[in-house]
């Protein structure tokens, strides 16, 4: 296929994504069950709650502000935390979230642990490859290493004053489970509605929470899984390699 093909391909399908997400997160449009379930995950999110609104968003692994455009359109009204520890990917998150009243950055990653961990770190189109797992294997593209601040979530809700997070999402290379340890309180008390989070099929990678992994910890956590969304398939496409599983408290489910 040559490449104008290409290209026009990729400009007309991102025109129909953007009309399909446009059409969605109108207000106008009800939270109808006959849309197929597992296809747009904010979407079902709204459903599964019963409100187009959230209270609160924690963006954690906010790269270079990828989530929170996808974000605004169904949350107009959200308070919306975006974190990002990479100096070269948080300049960019906070020129594309300055002006935006309802959206607060912090250069900052989470863990189980306050302190400061090396974070080796991609830039450009590499730059969503940045994590804080150590031998990633992603050594030919994450040439740089960078000191930064971690903190825990729990630690951080309270000495901001946060009583419940209504989504958790975690893009962080391999670190969710460190993220979700450093959460542990409020995910025992049933204070994080729904987590969004990257998850690895093919357990082949270093720098990727197998799939089995996460289920299992938020299945103990009394979380219910929602559906898998942004499926990524290699080569032939017969093979699922990674994608991002909603969660949601079994409270909402059972509702």
């Amino acid at each position: 296929m040559s490449e104008r093909k290409v290209k026009m391909k990729l400009v007309i399908g991102q025109s129909i994504s953007q009309l399909i997400h446009k059409l969605l997160s109108s207000p106008l449009l009800g939270l109808y069950r006959f849309i197929p379930f597992g296809h747009f995950v904010y979407y079902d999110l709204q459903r599964v709650q019963g409100r187009r609104s959230a209270d609160l968003i924690f963006d954690v692994g906010g790269n270079v502000g990828q989530t929170v455009r996808g974000l605004l359109p169904y949350f107009k009204d959200a308070k919306i935390f975006s974190f990002e520890p990479s100096s070269w990917a948080y300049a960019l998150l906070s020129n594309y979230a300055a002006g935006k009243p309802n959206v607060e950055t912090h250069k900052l990653a989470f863990g189980a642990v306050s302190g400061q961990l090396e974070l080796q770190v991609g830039t450009g189109d590499n730059s969503e490859l940045s994590t804080l797992v150590q031998g990633s294997g992603r050594d030919d593209v994450l040439n740089a290493k960078e000191l930064v601040d971690v903190e825990t979530i729990d630690e951080f809700s309270k000495k901001n004053g946060i009583e419940r997070i209504t989504l958790l999402k975690m893009d962080v290379q391999g670190w969710e489970l460190e993220v979700l340890a450093g959460a542990s309180d409020m995910l025992r008390a049933g204070k994080i509605d729904f987590v969004l989070s990257e998850v690895d099929f093919s357990e082949s990678s270093g720098d990727m929470v197998p799939f089995g992994k996460i289920h299992h910890l938020m299945i103990l956590n009394d979380y219910k899984l929602v559906g898998i969304y942004d499926q990524f398939r290699w080569g032939n496409k017969h093979e699922l390699y990674f994608a991002n599983a909603l969660y949601a408290k079994s409270d909402l489910i059972s509702r």
